[in-house]
C-alpha cells in the first residue's frame, strides 16, 4: 500500500495520469459530438429529401382533386343538368322530377362515374325533398342516413361558406362507419341569378390518395397522413394503415412543426391547397438514426482502439518529460551529500533550463559562502586593528590637552578655545566605540564644528539651533547630520557674499523625531549632484538600511534662495541600538 501511495506520488505518474484522463475525456466529447452531429447530418437529411417527396405527394393529389372537381363542373354544371332543376320547370311549391329529368340526371351521373372510377356514389339532394343517387355497386346505400342535411347542421354551414366551391371531409359524411370512401360536397346554383338549386354529393374511393404513393418518391422510414380541418384533423388516410396513429397525432398536436431534442419523431407537414387537408410526413427518430446506431458503435470501437495507444504514448511521453527531471533530482541529492557544485549538463527543454538555474543558483551560493568566510575572517582582523587602535585617541587627547595649557600659559585664548572644540569633536565621534549617541550628543559635535568654522570665516554666518527636551534625549545614529551642516557651510554660505544664516530645529510628533537644518545660501541648481558625495549619500543609505525605508531625507533647495534638509528616524529606545 505504501509503495503505491508512493507510486502515485511521483510527477511522472501523475503527468500520465492527467494526459490520460484528458485524452479519455476529450475522445469521448469528440465521440459524442460526432454521434449528435451525424444524428442531426442525418435527420436534416431525411426534412430535406421528405419535403419535396411531401410536396411531390400534395401536387399529384391536388392534381387528381382539380381533375374530380373539373368532372363535376363539365358534367353536373352542364346545361342540360341544370336545366333538370331550374326555376323555370318548377314553380314556388314542392314539386316533383318529371321522370325524364330523373333519368337525365342519373345518366350524367353515371357518365361521370364511367370517366372518374374513384367516384363511387353520386347524390342529389334539393329544398323540395328531391333526390337522385347513383353508386357503382361497391357500396351498400341501406345504412346510410340521408338527413345529413338536417342533423349536421355544422356540415351545412361549411357548405354555404364555401358559395359554391367543393368542400372535401375527409369521412363518408352519410356513414361514419364507412372507413374506404371520402365525400366531396358542393352548392349548386342557377346560372343566371345564383340562387341555390341544391346540394350535390360524391363519395369518392381513398385507393386514390393511395396510387398517389406509386407516382411520388417515398421511403420506407416515414409515414404520411392526411387529416381534415373539417373533422377535428381526424386521419383521412396513412400510408401505414396496419399501424396506430393515436399516439404520433398526440406528439404532433403538441409538437407540430417543431423539433425539439427530447421528440420520439420528425415532422413535417404542409396544405394540399384544393381540399385544405394537411399532409403530414412523420418518422420515428429511433429507426431513422439506425445508421446513426451503427456510427456510434463504430466511434466507440475505434474510440476504444484509441485510447490504448493513447496510454501506451502517455506512457512514452511521460518518461520522456519525466527524464530531466529526474537528472535534475539527482544533482540536487548529490549537492545534499558532498556540497560540492554541481557540473552536470541538462538538455535545452524547459525542465533543462531549470536544471541550469538551479546550477547556476547552487554555484553562485556555494562562491558567496566562500566569500563571506573571508569577509568575516577580515572583519576579525579588523576588530583586532580597531582594539589595537584605541591605544592611539589616548595619546591624540594628551598631545591636545598639552597644546590647551600651553595655550592657556600664554594668554593664547583663541587657540585653547579651538584646541578643547577639537578635543571634544574627537571624543564624541569616537564615543567610546558606540555606534549611536543622544541627539544632545550630536548638536554638542555640531556647535564644536562651527565654532572652528565661524573662526576660519570670520564670522560669515550665524548658528541658529531650536530643538526641546524630549528631542534633544533621543537616541539616533551618530554622526547623521553633521554631514549636511557641512555642506550649508562649504557650498551654501561660502559663496554667498555677505552675511548667511544656518537653522537648526528638531522635535519629536507621533513617536518620530523631525530633524531640520536651513540656510538661505546660494542653494543647490541640480540635486542628483548630492548622490555623487560620500557624504549625503552615506547619511541617506545608514537611514535606510538602519531605520527602513519609511524613513529618510528629503532635500528641497531653491537656487540663490537657500536649501531645506529634513530627516526623519523613529524614536527608539537605547535597548534597541544595543540589540541592532
Amino acid at each position: 500500500m505504501r509503495m503505491l501511495k508512493l507510486y502515485f506520488q511521483k510527477i511522472s505518474t501523475k503527468v500520465m495520469l492527467a494526459m490520460i484522463i484528458a485524452f479519455v475525456i476529450s475522445s469521448l466529447v469528440v465521440a459524442k459530438l460526432m454521434y449528435k452531429e451525424s444524428s442531426a447530418i442525418i435527420e436534416k437529411s431525411y426534412l430535406t429529401i421528405n419535403t419535396s417527396a411531401l410536396a411531390t405527394y400534395c401536387e399529384l393529389l391536388n392534381m387528381k382533386q382539380e381533375h374530380l372537381v373539373e368532372y363535376i363542373r363539365t358534367d353536373i354544371m352542364s346545361e342540360s343538368f341544370i336545366k333538370c332543376f331550374s326555376s323555370r320547370n318548377r314553380s314556388s311549391k314542392p314539386f316533383s322530377l318529371k321522370l325524364a329529368n330523373h333519368s337525365a340526371i342519373v345518366e350524367i351521373m353515371n357518365h361521370m362515374m364511367l370517366m372518374e372510377p374513384a367516384i363511387t356514389g353520386v347524390f342529389y339532394f334539393d329544398n323540395y325533398g328531391n333526390k337522385v343517387m347513383t353508386t357503382n355497386g361497391s357500396i351498400l346505400t341501406s345504412d346510410y342516413a340521408f338527413d345529413i342535411f338536417d342533423t349536421q347542421p355544422e356540415l351545412t354551414a361549411t357548405v354555404l361558406e364555401n358559395e359554391g366551391l367543393e368542400c372535401f371531409f375527409g369521412h363518408n359524411v352519410f356513414s361514419p362507419n364507412d372507413k374506404s370512401n371520402y365525400t366531396v360536397i358542393k352548392l349548386l346554383r342557377e346560372t343566371e341569378n345564383f340562387s341555390n338549386i341544391g346540394i350535390l354529393v360524391l363519395t369518392v374511393s381513398k385507393q386514390m390518395l393511395m396510387s398517389n404513393l406509386n407516382d411520388s418518391d417515398t421511403d420506407d422510414n416515414y409515414t404520411i397522413m392526411l387529416l381534415d380541418p373539417y373533422n377535428g384533423q381526424e386521419p383521412v388516410f396513412s400510408t401505414d394503415q396496419n399501424s396506430d396513429l393515436s399516439e404520433p397525432l398526440s406528439h404532433y398536436s403538441v409538437q407540430a412543426d417543431k423539433d425539439t431534442e427530447d421528440s420520439k419523431y420528425i415532422f413535417l407537414s404542409t396544405v394540399a391547397s384544393r381540399s385544405k387537408w394537411i399532409a403530414v410526413s412523420f418518422a420515428d427518430k429511433s429507426q431513422l438514426n439506425a445508421t446513426g446506431h451503427y456510427i456510434r458503435t463504430y466511434l466507440y470501437t475505434t474510440l476504444s482502439i484509441v485510447i490504448l495507444a493513447g496510454i501506451a504514448f502517455s506512457a512514452v511521453a511521460t518518461y520522456v518529460i519525466s527524464k530531466p527531471i529526474k537528472q535534475v533530482r539527482l544533482s540536487i541529492d548529490i549537492f545534499r551529500e558532498n556540497h560540492k557544485p554541481i557540473t552536470d549538463e541538462y538538455d535545452n527543454s524547459e525542465i533543462g533550463k531549470i536544471g541550469y538555474a538551479l546550477k547556476d543558483a547552487v554555484n553562485e551560493n556555494i562562491e558567496l559562502n566562500k566569500k563571506l568566510t573571508k569577509t568575516e575572517i577580515r572583519e576579525k582582523e579588523a576588530e583586532l586593528l580597531l582594539l589595537q587602535a584605541q591605544i592611539n585617541p589616548h595619546f591624540l587627547y594628551n598631545t591636545l590637552d598639552t597644546i590647551y595649557m600651553l595655550a592657556m600659559i600664554n594668554d593664547q585664548d583663541q587657540i585653547a578655545k579651538l584646541t578643547a572644540a577639537l578635543s571634544d569633536i574627537f571624543k564624541i565621534s569616537l564615543n567610546n566605540g558606540k555606534k549611536y549617541l543622544q541627539l544632545k550628543d550630536e548638536l554638542a559635535y555640531i556647535r564644536n564644528y562651527m565654532l572652528i568654522q565661524e573662526s576660519r570665516y570670520q564670522n560669515k554666518f550665524d548658528f541658529e539651533t531650536e530643538a526641546d527636551e524630549t528631542a534633544l534625549n533621543c537616541f539616533m545614529l551618530k554622526l547623521l547630520v553633521e554631514p549636511f551642516i557641512e555642506n550649508a557651510v562649504t557650498h551654501g554660505i561660502e559663496p554667498k557674499s555677505g552675511q548667511g544664516h544656518i537653522r537648526f530645529t528638531a522635535n519629536v510628533w507621533d513617536e518620530i523625531l523631525y530633524i531640520q537644518i536651513i540656510d538661505d545660501g546660494v542653494g543647490i541648481t541640480d540635486l542628483s549632484k548630492l548622490a555623487a558625495g560620500y557624504g549625503i549619500q552615506n547619511v541617506i543609505d545608514r537611514i535606510k538600511l538602519f531605520y527602513g525605508d519609511n524613513y529618510g531625507v528629503d532635500i528641497i533647495s531653491n537656487p540663490g534662495k537657500g536649501t531645506k534638509v529634513m530627516i526623519t528616524i523613529p524614536v527608539w529606545p537605547e535597548r534597541k541600538y544595543d540589540n541592532d
